[in-house]
């Protein structure tokens, strides 16, 4: 089916224009043949003592689109608005945006010439429908967005039209010579200087395809018209292969997948060839990309941070290579190495829990909170309730996490959540057994309690207020319990596990104290518990008040003492005690004592993220951000409360 896009407009750019290339150099190449582009040295800039970062920066930490033509340029973009441009060596940055796209698209380029895909708003309107909650409509007018193409020629000229698809945030281009591209989407299109041509039936999406003209290779999911359209190699690669989850890449007449330590590729008019590599250190499969010789570039870590190259014309694949500081191989077809591009951002090296505003930088290892205790309904709570009551016997009880405590007098213990009532399509769920007489704490004085939590991050550490004290208490440690079972699984259920049931260590008085907040105990028989998300629960720390300026946060590592007005913004979560929060302008890095810090910016910090041991990537209110290395001395001293030292006191008496 053909579809008349019109004629291509030519017309000045808003933003500053490319300059032509130069005269193509010789191709260098890496030792494994790679081509290689080197990225000219800028000058980094910032205030205060924070280097801003870019958004060449945010691109390199999660590019969803890379293209490179194999020699003179690389181009990526993340799903945020954020791209990167390198042409001979020239890196541009935010080249879409300066052009009035939104986030989203893709990148291609070919022999000098590059091309990016965005949705963009038209100087068209559309009407549209708004269905109000009360079962009322709203009608209006609004600009009309598409999905355009912008190409820069090699000599700098610029051309944008419109694709006959609806603006996405997922696809690829490949291009060609002669300003012919292939735009793979929902839909599968092939353009040129005149008419763009639909492939119908055919989704761009699950189409993997290698040059203009070339074969749809459909690997998965296919319908009636792609499994048609499929040449007979795919079946003998899939075979090839063995697995259906692969990840597969073409370019030019060659073909490529990669899945659970094997490799294949293929070459039109010849057979499959197949080779053990090593596993992927990422979730799912491997990064492919074919060099412009047909060098195969398998990558095992994210960003082809370690990889190896199978030479086109070799039996066995090169060693296993590291990338350096500011190195890329571009995920893309024909691949470059791309050496300097940045080394602005820190690595992330640190786990924590973020807090505070989403930026385009994460820390290292898991940024999720702890955000709530949900077993789909009521019936979980009252089984943990009952098997508690049966030993603790009549009282004013409240569930905190896995502990029923008693507020009445004190007594406590550990009833864990089962999954009753719950409906699981492929195992049976375990039978909790009943409680054991020998697991209750019961106080040798009665013990009232006014309020009883559970520390998010370390449940098994109960604290609770009684009047203006502050009392802690830990929980025995978990008993082994029994497991679920399959009805598929032949083998006869494992017998449970032996309990060696005992108590908890008891309340004991931490010190005076105006409140305190965590996973806050609620009436049996107990309900789904949610943590506001950003909090200092949310990144599993408690909140004691003591009044004044002054709160402190109890965490699994330990306890610190912070301004009172701190906003949260990360906790760290690889096991060692470290804090950060936000006052205003200022940054409030906290070890075994806080500091507040200005990095001179003089603008409100809104996000922190940890990378290394002493440097944090910054938010700000007005949408910059940079690299903040936290000084080794200096700052405003945080007092430390005498309570603090009192429930590193608590922590410290963890039974074992």
């Amino acid at each position: 089916m053909a579809i008349d896009a019109g004629l291509a407009v030519v017309a000045r750019p808003p933003a500053p224009p490319f300059a032509p290339l130069g005269a193509a150099p010789p191709v260098v190449r890496d030792a494994d043949g790679v081509p290689l582009i080197d990225v000219a040295p800028g000058a980094a800039s910032g205030v205060g003592a924070v280097r801003w970062l870019g958004g060449a920066d945010e691109v390199l930490q999660y590019a969803h689109s890379e293209a490179s033509d194999g020699a003179r340029i690389y181009a990526a973009m993340n799903d945020r608005g954020h791209d990167l441009v390198v042409r001979d060596g020239v890196l541009t940055q935010d080249v879409l945006a300066a052009r009035g796209a939104g986030p989203g698209g893709c990148v291609g380029a070919h022999a000098g010439a590059l091309y990016l895909a965005a949705p963009a708003t038209t100087a068209r309107t559309q009407q549209v429908r708004t269905r109000l909650a009360d079962g009322g409509v709203v009608d209006s007018v609004e600009p009309a967005r598409a999905q355009t193409l912008w190409t820069v020629a090699p000599d700098g000229r610029e051309a944008a039209r419109e694709l006959p698809t609806g603006p996405e945030d997922r696809c690829y281009l490949v291009a060609g010579d002669g300003g012919t591209f292939v735009y793979g989407g929902f839909r599968l299109l092939t353009g040129g200087a005149g008419a763009v041509t639909e492939r119908d039936g055919l989704m761009g999406g699950r189409i993997t395809i290698g040059r203009v003209g070339g074969p749809a290779y459909c690997f998965a999911s296919c319908n009636a018209a792609e499994q048609r359209a499929n040449p007979p190699a795919v079946a003998q690669l899939i075979a090839a292969l063995g697995c259906q989850q692969a990840e597969w890449i073409a370019h030019g007449d060659r073909v490529a997948g990669a899945c659970r330590g094997k490799a294949v590729r293929y070459r039109e008019g010849g057979a499959p060839e197949v080779i053990a590599i090593p596993p992927t250190e990422m979730i799912g499969s491997y990064d492919l990309a074919f060099t412009d010789r047909g060098d195969l570039v398998i990558g095992l870590d994210y960003g082809f941070a370690r990889y190896l190259v199978w030479p086109a014309s070799a039996a066995r694949p090169s060693p296993v290579r590291t990338l350096g500081a500011g190195e890329r191989i571009a995920h893309a077809s024909p691949t470059v190495h791309v050496r300097g591009l940045t080394t602005a951002a820190p690595p992330a090296e640190r786990a924590a829990v973020l807090l505070g505003a989403t930026i385009g930088f994460g820390a290292g290892g898991s940024t999720l909170g702890y955000a709530s205790r949900d077993r789909g309904g009521a019936r979980p709570y009252q089984a943990q309730r009952d098997r508690a009551a049966a030993v603790l016997g009549a009282g004013d009880f409240v569930v905190a996490g896995e502990a029923v405590v008693d507020r009445a007098c004190g007594a406590y213990v550990r009833s864990p959540l089962g999954w009753e009532d719950e409906q699981i399509d492929d195992w049976i769920p375990p039978t909790l057994p009943p409680l054991s007489a020998r697991a209750v704490l019961r106080p040798a004085t009665c013990t009232p309690l006014d309020a009883v939590v559970a520390v998010p991050g370390a449940p098994d550490l109960l604290l609770a207020r009684r009047g203006d004290q502050l009392l802690a208490a830990w929980l025995p440690p978990p008993l082994p319990l029994p497991g679920g079972s399959d009805p598929r699984d032949p083998a006869p259920p494992r017998p449970p596990p032996k309990q060696v049931p005992r108590p908890g260590t008891g309340w004991s008085v931490v010190g005076a104290a105006a409140g305190v907040h965590g996973d806050d105990g609620v009436p049996a028989p107990g309900r789904d518990t949610a943590i506001a998300g950003g909090s200092w629960q949310a990144g599993g720390a408690a909140v004691v008040d003591v009044g004044g300026d002054a709160a402190i946060l109890v965490t699994p590592a330990g306890a610190v003492t912070i301004p009172a007005a701190t906003r949260p913004m990360a906790v760290a979560s690889d096991g060692t005690l470290h804090v950060w929060g936000a006052l205003g302008a200022r940054v409030v890095d906290c070890t075994a004592t806080c500091r507040v810090l200005d990095p001179g910016v003089g603008v409100d910090v809104t996000a922190i993220v940890p990378r290394t041991g002493d440097q944090v990537i910054l938010g700000f209110a007005d949408g910059r951000v940079g690299a903040y290395a936290i000084p080794a001395t200096g700052g405003d001293a945080v007092p430390r409360h005498p309570l603090t030292d009192a429930l590193d006191a608590a922590l410290a008496r963890r039974p074992r």
